[in-house]
């Protein structure tokens, strides 16, 4: 696996350095096999070892990316990924550059309050979603893994943890 930086590098006041964080009990029941075969991305086991143990070479230079918008009908400069990092950027055989990012990752500088988390509710319905518009030759981000987890995050009432 190539993996590069160059987002993060080049643009490094926009991002900070966070660490995925572990679920409890996660496993990965989907697996995207086609797509991580484009991008000569390892097997769901060494994956999740690439992005969640200590050294991973995913997990490296993890960063949550900085950026402003209007919120509230206010200009906030201090927006960001509250979920979500960018692990890195990948090319695939045509020397075209795609992201890695794992959404629910945990919380971020960019979280506010919220816990950084996604659930397995709606964490299905975006990776079923993206493969379906892709299937259909509709352009979209692609949804590479599912990880399920046993921990319960609490939404409206606990649900099962997830990320993708």
């Amino acid at each position: 696996m190539q993996l590069h930086h160059r987002y993060a590098t080049e643009l490094a006041e926009t991002v900070s350095a966070v660490k995925p964080q572990p679920l409890s009990e996660m496993s990965m029941p989907m697996y995207n096999r086609e797509l991580a075969a484009q991008f000569k991305l390892p097997d769901s086991d060494a994956l999740m070892s690439a992005i969640f143990d200590e050294g991973g070479e995913l997990a490296a230079n993890a960063v949550a990316q900085k950026y402003g918008g209007h919120q509230f009908g206010q200009w906030n400069p201090f927006l960001g990924d509250g979920r979500g990092l960018l692990l890195g950027e990948v090319s695939d055989d045509q020397g075209t550059s795609f992201d890695l990012h794992l959404k629910g990752a945990g919380q971020t500088p960019y979280s506010r309050h919220a816990d950084g988390r996604a659930v397995l509710r709606s964490t299905l319905r975006e990776y079923i979603a993206s493969e379906a518009l892709h299937h259909l030759r509709i352009p979209t981000s692609r949804a590479l893994c599912l990880i399920t987890s046993e921990q319960s995050i609490v939404r409206e009432l606990p649900e099962p943890g997830a990320m993708m």
